[in-house]
């Protein structure tokens, strides 16, 4: 749902047209979503964000480091 917030609109309507509706089809994105996992990940994560990356915004690589953090991997 971070993605989806903040993504190019264009990006947006693909990722819907994809999903369906995000409010309707909440589980659907939950499910697709690496967020839900994060906390099963076992190896260090090297987390890189260009600052001009279309696909993925720079919040959604917060949000996986800030929950990385949390569990104290690495």
């Amino acid at each position: 749902m971070t993605m989806l917030k903040h993504s190019d609109p264009m990006f947006q309507e693909y990722e819907q047209s994809l999903l369906g509706d995000p409010v309707k089809d909440r589980a659907v994105y939950n499910a697709a979503s690496p967020i839900t996992y994060i906390r099963n990940v076992k190896a260090p994560l090297l987390v890189l964000q260009g600052a001009n990356d279309p696909r993925v915004p720079q919040e959604v690589a917060e949000q996986v480091v800030e929950l990385l953090k949390k569990d104290g991997k690495p």
